[in-house]
């Protein structure tokens, strides 16, 4: 498997630039895959590393299904493209070129962007890349 490094070096950017945000303002949530407002109050989709990667690829939250969170917002671990539906851990795996150990480690819903970049150097070097 290759590691997709254009990508997880986006990926990370794209995190340490939400991380210098205001919470309120921020598009990265890491505890959920994808977070959203039900329909009639829809103020924009959150996500979480994994699911801005997949979102990257032209795949969607899958909403339908999806379950209330704490914040009030509506959740899902899945995403949808040209009609299939998947777990976007699954499809980011695929996307980035790691192994399942390594999504579970990056994509831990605990995670704030320092453990994610140390992760993702891990992951770099580890295929003999630098980001």
């Amino acid at each position: 498997m290759t590691v997709n490094i254009p990508v997880l070096r986006k990926m990370l950017e794209w995190v340490e630039e939400q991380d210098k945000l205001a919470i309120a303002t921020r598009d990265w949530y890491q505890p959920d895959w994808f977070s959203f407002k039900p329909l009639e109050e829809d103020c924009g989709t959150q996500y979480c590393a994994a699911g801005y990667v997949v979102q990257l690829e032209g795949w969607e939250p899958y909403k339908e299904g999806a379950m209330d969170t704490t914040q009030g917002r509506m959740g899902t671990s899945r995403c949808e493209k040209h009609g299939v539906v998947k777990e976007v851990g699954e499809v980011a795996t695929k996307i980035l070129g790691v192994t399942v150990e390594e999504s579970h480690s990056l994509f831990y819903g605990g995670n704030d962007a320092r453990a994610i970049r140390r992760k993702c150097e891990e992951i770099a070097e580890k295929a003999g890349e630098k980001l």
